[in-house]
């Protein structure tokens, strides 16, 4: 059985009831079995049980990562007995949004009371799709009447919406979806990107690629809304315009480890195959490397800037450039405000030599222009 589970978070305000409802419409006819667990928080705020009542909120916060946990728990051991081939798991947040409600020493504690830390439990879902509060670019559409646990004024909405971007940026597949004037494409946008997560037919992955000049390391590490990952990647034997690799990848002081397939489609456009390995599998795929190409090192940085994600990939082996990668739904979609503080010198989606599979093999462009 395949269970996926992903995590639909976001600010206050931010249409979550309505997606999870459109991802069970969506899904359920694509052949997913669809489960939703409703979010934690609301059902402890409505029994009694709030910040306000228990001895603090950290107390608070502790008690609902706990019930999360447990409850994801039984909801996939009650998928296990289904007669079902695919289950999509779908979370109305989770235990790490509780990461946005106290301080970082008070997280840590409580994760640590269950067993667990930050960076388990960010990498413990297949995906995060953050939707941005209706408080940042729709004011007039932020409300407190459709939720009775809801408190927040608007500037109390966008900054609880920046604290939790600030929490799960840095998951290893995680999409923004900014607010629209006209709430239905916001709807839409949310369904294609996890259509393009799944692999349905006629979602492919888009990426498009460019070289940043002299990017600023220590702007990077500094920034609230970026977070550090740091990969190694072994290329398998391949054949064509397929690409074969598996990948180390650790955030937070928390390790995963992933297989990867992927076929180029256009020099924009991937059709890709990902899934989780455990460490020993991960061992031994490493085993059966290309002797051709050497395991490749990053840090990949993962950004949030305005309302467009992106991910900055820097190597040990040039300090006075990088790539900075979009990833997209269309390869004609408008491309998105970067920084300055990363200076763009051009595209290079076309330029294969700004690959990973090419920088693998040790042959490294040397120019900028």
């Amino acid at each position: 059985m395949e269970i996926t589970k992903i995590v639909v978070t976001g600010g206050p305000c931010a249409g979550k009831g309505e997606a999870l409802r459109r991802i069970r419409d969506a899904f359920a006819p694509q052949g997913y079995t669809v489960l939703v667990i409703q979010e934690t928080t609301t059902d402890l705020i409505n029994g009694g049980v709030a910040p306000w009542t228990c001895g603090t909120s950290p107390d608070f916060q502790g008690c609902q990562m706990e019930l999360q946990l447990d409850k994801e728990k039984v909801f996939e051991r009650a998928a296990r007995t289904m007669p079902t081939n695919k289950v999509l798991l779908v979370l109305d947040r989770s235990a790490l949004d509780g990461r946005a409600y106290i301080t970082e020493a008070e997280f840590a504690q409580q994760a640590g009371y269950l067993g667990t830390s930050e960076g388990a439990l960010r990498n413990r879902y297949d995906a995060v799709f953050h939707l941005e509060t209706a408080a940042k670019g729709v004011e007039s559409a932020y409300t407190l009447a459709n939720n009775t646990a809801r408190i927040e004024n608007p500037a109390e909405a966008v900054a609880q919406d920046n604290k939790t971007l600030n929490a799960w940026v840095g998951h290893p597949h995680f999409r923004l979806i900014p607010s629209y004037p006209f709430f239905p494409a916001k709807m839409d946008q949310l369904v294609r990107e996890v259509s393009t997560f799944l692999g349905l037919p006629g979602h492919t992955a888009c990426r498009r690629s460019f070289l940043v000049r002299d990017p600023d390391r220590e702007w990077l590490e500094r920034n609230f809304f970026c977070r550090r990952a740091d990969l190694v990647e072994t290329f398998l034997p391949s054949e064509g315009n397929n690409v074969h690799l598996v990948y180390a990848r650790t955030c937070s002081e928390h390790t995963i480890y992933f297989e990867r397939t992927a076929k180029q489609l256009s020099p924009y456009r991937w059709e890709t195959i990902c899934s989780r390995l455990t460490e020993e599998q991960y061992r031994a795929l490493q085993a059966k490397a290309d002797p051709n190409r050497r395991p490749l090192a990053k840090a990949t940085y993962c950004m949030v800037y305005q309302d467009s994600y992106f991910e900055v990939d820097l190597y040990p082996f040039w300090q006075d450039r990088g790539i900075l990668r979009f990833p997209m739904l269309q390869e004609e979609q408008p491309l998105p405000d970067s920084p300055v503080e990363l200076r763009i010198v051009g595209e290079v989606s076309e330029n294969p030599a700004y690959g990973d599979e090419a920088l693998a093999a040790g042959v490294y462009p040397v120019g900028l222009d």
